[in-house]
């Protein structure tokens, strides 16, 4: 469970849902929206039971959330890369910084 419910975790649930609140939409709708706009996330699993889950998801397509919106959602949350990187930092960078260059992986995602 800690995987999943932690603070930031928590933050953003109510976050998505105040958005959604001000579009008129349903979180889902928006958290989908908001995955779909990120250039790292390459697919979304959507947990639709029923038939009118597949069809508010799928209605995702139509509104773009604007780039105010978008950046309110990403700053919500931090980004945790975790695993390798945290590892390539403590074990692998002050290899490299003896050498006297950054190696190009550790470039910033947005």
């Amino acid at each position: 469970m800690p995987r999943y419910w932690f603070d930031d975790a928590l933050k953003m649930i109510e976050k998505v849902g105040v958005v959604a609140t001000r579009l008129d939409h349903i979180p889902a709708q928006v958290a989908l929206s908001w995955l779909f706009g990120v250039r790292r996330v390459t697919a979304a699993i959507i947990g639709a039971r029923r038939v009118d889950q597949v069809a508010e998801n799928l209605a995702v397509g139509d509104p773009d959330l604007p780039a105010k919106i978008r950046n309110e959602l990403t700053d919500t949350m931090a980004l945790k890369l975790g695993y390798p990187l945290e590892w390539t930092n403590i074990n692998v960078r002050p290899t490299f910084a003896s050498a006297g260059f950054e190696p190009r992986h550790t470039a910033k995602i947005p």
